[in-house]
């Protein structure tokens, strides 16, 4: 076991964008550095992120020599594909959640329907990104340009509510959530539909990343790991709206109800009970990783 904040942990699950680096796009030495010694030393570590493969995987596992990677799991784009690798470091799928076209077609007409009901009704105009491998994200601010930092800042559920109300829709945004899974169901699609927000992006699809922790934590309980030996990062647990939490609240399920959660973004809004408050973003969580190398404790 590793030692942080006075604890050991055999596992370390943790988002990507805004936890364990400033974006996507920043370089992954530091973090890979800090991960390395937590690999040799047999911790399992997860990164579970709304992202893709392409945003993370190349730069950091290349980083990583092959034989340390088989403790390393992936839980990416929303539930969509969850692995691990082998002891020679090559990729191996341990579940992919992704809709067939009958699917896809149903969840694409009803997230469209919800565009037009919100211009026809309210003239609220929003951008679709259709080309995710199982959700579509609805740009419910599409003047607000975050450029590289993809993640949510402090203030932008605000500029939400505020744009709705001067748009005079009167519905709050669980009852726009309902209305947008009301129109996929509408569409055809039978599935269950998971809706998330960061403010800026309505998400919805057949997944979450409520999928890949239950996957990875599967493998983890049967290498002996027991829930109270996990710590999770996230920078995105805030309560956004009654009954609406962030993206990494999906990673709290009940199988992981004695882990340790830590919230490292700057300003947090109404933490779910059980997360703890860090800030400090990345450097935060670098921090936090150098404290779990057993031999710099030495």
């Amino acid at each position: 076991m590793r030692k942080s904040h006075n604890k050991y942990y055999k596992a370390v699950l943790f988002d990507w964008d805004g936890t364990a680096v400033a974006d996507r796009y920043a370089d992954s030495t530091e973090v890979a550095d800090a991960l390395i010694p937590l690999l040799e030393q047999g911790v399992f570590l997860a990164v579970i992120s709304g992202t893709s493969y392409e945003n993370i995987g190349p730069s950091l596992v290349e980083k990583i020599p092959p034989a340390l990677r088989s403790n390393l799991y992936f839980g990416l784009a929303r539930g969509a594909y969850t692995f691990t690798f082998d002891s020679t470091g090559e990729r191996v799928t341990l579940a992919e959640l992704v809709p067939d076209k009958d699917e896809l077609v149903q969840l694409h007409t009803g997230v469209f329907n919800f565009h037009l009901w919100l211009l026809e009704k309210y003239g609220y105009e929003t951008d679709i990104v259709f080309t995710r491998p199982n959700y579509c994200k609805i740009d419910m601010l599409p003047g607000l340009h975050r450029g590289d930092r993809m993640f949510i800042s402090s203030g932008e559920m605000q500029m939400l509510n505020d744009s709705l109300h001067e748009h005079g829709v009167h519905e709050t945004v669980p009852e726009l959530f309902e209305r947008l899974r009301n129109e996929i169901r509408t569409a055809g699609m039978d599935s269950t539909v998971r809706i998330s927000t960061d403010a800026k992006y309505f998400e919805a699809g057949l997944g979450s990343k409520t999928d890949n922790t239950r996957i990875i934590w599967e493998r983890l309980a049967q290498a002996g790991v027991k829930s109270h030996e996990v710590a999770v990062f996230g920078d995105e647990f805030s309560q956004l709206a009654e009954g609406i939490t962030g993206s990494d609240g999906f990673i709290m399920i009940p199988e992981l109800s004695g882990a340790d959660f830590y919230d490292v973004s700057e300003a947090p809004q109404l933490l779910p009970e059980g997360v703890t408050h860090l800030g400090g973003g990345p450097e935060s969580f670098i921090r936090f990783l150098h404290g779990q190398n057993h031999s710099s404790a030495l």
